[in-house]
């Protein structure tokens, strides 16, 4: 007896090991983010961006290892002070044809007290 539904095998040749992000504010209230990324396999360089929740595109790079990025991010007190904005990180794989290969993941950035 065999499988009863259709087996699909996917192959890449890179793939992210691993993307560390880094949100600071500082006592003047200036933001930077950092973005760290480990990749295994062959991938020429990727393509880091940084989206407001709204969609709106802050910052975009095609690097090879990591970026730190100054920006004006809005900024939020904490707990019942306040909807806390969300900005979504997105790396994609890059080679001489794109792959169809990211991650995305979400961080808040908050004002400290």
């Amino acid at each position: 007896m065999g499988p009863d539904r259709d087996i699909t095998v996917k192959v890449y040749e890179s793939r992210l090991k691993e993307v560390q992000t880094s949100a600071k504010v500082d006592e003047n209230l200036n933001c930077s983010l950092g973005v760290d990324v480990q990749v295994e396999g062959e991938a020429d360089e990727w393509e880091i961006t940084l989206i407001q929740e709204d969609g709106i595109v802050v910052k975009k790079e095609k690097v090879k290892g990591k970026v730190d990025w100054g920006f004006d991010a809005e900024l939020w007190w904490p707990v019942g002070e306040g909807t806390p904005t969300r900005y979504t990180v997105k790396v994609d794989l890059l080679d001489k044809v794109r792959l169809s290969l990211y991650v995305s993941s979400e961080l808040i950035i908050r004002m400290a007290q």
